[in-house]
């Protein structure tokens, strides 16, 4: 009798692994459909132009995403350019607060951070092709929004919970647990104020808070589609400091 018992278990367990997989596909096609993919696989350079708040700064910022994998950031913070890029390959950043205008390389796990940034579609689209592993961790509420809760796991051991909104289909919130020079580091970045840019939705509000307190908040004023960007923009090189 136990025997047929656990054999029953295990075909019901089994029949809500194949159900579980439904669901998650399922979530996964309306986030896509609405955040608009087709449009997004169609889109070749993307420019975000804002401001951002931190430490009771505010200052401007532009961001470069560029085909295929190449990611810029500027920001002007007390009259000097900060700079950030990454060319699909490595990462470089000027950081004028150092002392020097030149361009240094990102360490691995900054440059890990900028391949992120990079990824147009994201890191849900074609997850199982990228090597991650992603669940469906049921229905949660997020600040008084009832919202569908996916874990994703890299194979580095980085860990990223997204909370997407059950009735519009939207991302909230991104829980991200990396891993900095061995230490574990916990981010919460909340998405808000979204609206309709050339058949994508975006986001015009990111909030960033660690440990609960907010880090960086940032308004983005208007994305520009498929405008022309140079390549060398990505690219190390003194002249971009100039």
């Amino acid at each position: 009798m136990r025997k047929i018992i656990s054999f029953i278990f295990g075909i019901l367990l089994l029949g809500g692994a194949d159900l579980y997989s439904q669901d998650l596909q399922e979530v996964l096609d309306n986030y896509f459909e609405v955040a608009g993919l087709n449009k997004i696989l169609q889109t070749n350079s993307i420019v975000a132009n804002g401001k951002a708040v931190q430490m009771g700064m505010e200052f401007p910022i532009t961001m470069y995403q560029k085909r295929p994998m190449k990611v810029r950031m500027e920001a002007e913070i007390q009259g000097m350019k900060m700079v950030q890029a990454y060319n699909g390959e490595t990462g470089w950043a000027i950081m004028p607060w150092t002392g020097s205008l030149e361009p240094q390389d990102m360490s691995p796990d900054q440059v890990k951070g900028m391949k992120q940034m990079a990824d147009m579609e994201g890191d849900l689209y074609n997850w199982e092709e990228k090597g991650f592993t992603l669940t469906l961790e049921g229905e949660e509420e997020m600040e008084g929004t009832p919202a569908y809760k996916l874990k994703l796991e890299k194979s580095d051991g980085d860990i990223f919970t997204y909370f997407i909104d059950s009735d519009n289909f939207v991302i909230l919130k991104v829980d991200a647990k990396v891993m900095i020079q061995g230490t574990p580091i916990e981010t919460s970045s909340y998405y808000s104020n979204y609206k309709p840019v050339e058949g994508m939705i975006m986001p015009h509000s990111i909030e960033t808070r660690m440990g609960g307190e907010i880090q960086m908040s940032m308004v983005i004023d208007g994305y520009e589609i498929n405008t022309e960007i140079a390549d060398n923009l990505f690219e190390k090189s003194d002249s971009i400091s100039k």
